[in-house]
């Protein structure tokens, strides 16, 4: 017997209310214009998990009252940073510890136009040894850094752009890049994106172009034991050739941080190198870069 309809009617109402009371609520719209207060600058943050809306919100605060050139690097560290080092960057920025400018790699650098441009590219070991090539090179040269931990050679063949365009220049007189630590962990085709990384970085830098060798590290304790477990052996070898093959300036970090291995290098990662060591490596690098930008000795007639 077919049923009243009246009551069909009333069924589906009934069922479009369930329907409705299952579905989530559709989430808040991000806002187009600036944030107003810390709720809409939660809805801007991209780690809600890791940083609080009133942190999130300091940094906002300091985008906006940057010059123009300033905010674009900012943005642009927030993105290249992602949710594993933003979220300490901003700790550092805005924690308990007072803030020192010349410590911070991440710095925005504005450039002084009669100096010439320095850009270092790298993972954590050239961000660890940034601030004192910066600093050794005050008043000598504009030392920049790539807004990242540049990772394997593979996210240079994806952000290599990015990090070359600062401050609306991509064009430099000297780059240092090092690529090792992570491609030791899966070197498959290191060879071939080494090349293809050093032939733009070539094109470039107007001077010079310095290859950093890989610092001593280890997979386990066994980098303290003996040779053979330094594991920038997967690397080294084949980046030395690279780097002589493309006409490279080679900087040996390696050499400089070997001495150290017993009483410098992490014995929890077996990576990481204690202040005072990345402190000694940024003078060498540094003294490297400082003799690159000299002009090329001219002969002297008789």
């Amino acid at each position: 017997m077919p049923l009243p309809r009246r009551l069909l009617c009333s069924l589906a109402l009934f069922g479009a209310h369930l329907l409705a009371a299952a579905e989530p609520p559709a989430p808040a719209a991000i806002p187009a214009h600036e944030p107003r207060n810390a709720s809409e600058a939660q809805l801007q943050n991209k780690y809600p998990d890791k940083i609080k809306p009133a942190l999130y919100q300091k940094w906002l605060d300091r985008v906006q009252a940057s010059s123009t050139e300033e905010q674009v690097w900012l943005r642009t560290l927030e993105e290249q940073l992602g949710g594993f080092y933003f979220p300490h960057y901003l700790i550092d920025l805005f924690g308990p510890k007072p803030y020192v400018p010349a410590a911070d790699a991440w710095a925005y650098v504005k450039d002084d136009p009669t100096l010439p441009r320095v850009l270092i590219i790298g993972d954590s070991i050239s961000r660890a040894y940034t601030a004192t090539v910066r600093q050794t090179l005050q008043g000598k040269a504009n030392v920049h850094r790539a807004p990242a931990n540049c990772g394997p050679t593979g996210r240079f063949i994806e952000f290599g752009e990015v990090w070359l365009n600062q401050n609306g220049s991509n064009q430099w007189d000297v780059i240092v890049v090092n690529f090792g630590i992570h491609d030791g962990k899966n070197p498959k085709g290191y060879e071939a994106r080494l090349h293809q990384v050093m032939t733009r970085l070539k094109a470039a830098a107007a001077k010079q172009v310095f290859w950093v060798r890989t610092t001593p590290w280890g997979k386990d304790a066994a980098v303290f034991e003996n040779e053979a477990g330094d594991a920038s052996l997967i690397t080294n070898p084949t980046s030395d050739r690279v780097a002589k093959e493309e006409g490279l300036a080679i900087i040996d970090a390696h050499a400089v941080m070997a001495p150290l291995i017993a009483t410098a290098l992490n014995r929890k990662d077996f990576t990481h190198w204690t202040p005072e060591a990345y402190d000694l490596l940024g003078k060498a690098v540094a003294s490297a870069i400082s003799d690159g930008l000299k002009p090329a000795a001219t002969a002297v007639s008789k």
